[in-house]
């Protein structure tokens, strides 16, 4: 590797140079991780719950699924819906839904869709 430098015409210096600045950023990085990770994002059993979601608290027990249609009316749903047009909808006829909040959700509709998340159950022992 040396060689290829030297025939490259790059100064042994200035890559000595970056090399220890690589390491020291490397090292910086190592360091971060050493001081551990927050303890919301260990909690998190995956990605969705770190994303917007909307105040599951607000919503009925059984609507496990909310989302947002074109007009920016918001609805839940018992089931996981599709996109149909310029709404969500639950396929079949034995799927309920019903308004809701829109709890302030300002990104496309068509990436609106959430599910609730699973609540942990920590235990002792």
């Amino acid at each position: 590797m040396a060689l290829k430098i030297a025939e490259s015409g790059v100064s042994v210096d200035i890559c000595a140079g970056l090399g220890w600045r690589y390491a020291d950023a490397m090292q910086a990085e190592a360091d971060k991780r050493q001081g551990g990770v927050p303890e919301a994002i260990l909690k998190a059993s995956n990605s969705s719950q770190l994303e917007w979601q909307p105040d599951w608290d607000k919503i009925p027990d059984g609507f496990d699924w909310w989302a947002m249609d074109k007009k920016g009316k918001a609805h839940c749903f018992d089931r996981e819906p599709v996109i149909d047009s310029p709404e969500w909808v639950v396929v079949g006829s034995n799927g309920n839904y019903q308004s809701s909040l829109t709890f302030n959700y300002q990104d496309d509709w068509r990436d609106s869709l959430r599910k609730r998340p699973e609540m942990e159950v920590e235990r002792n022992g």
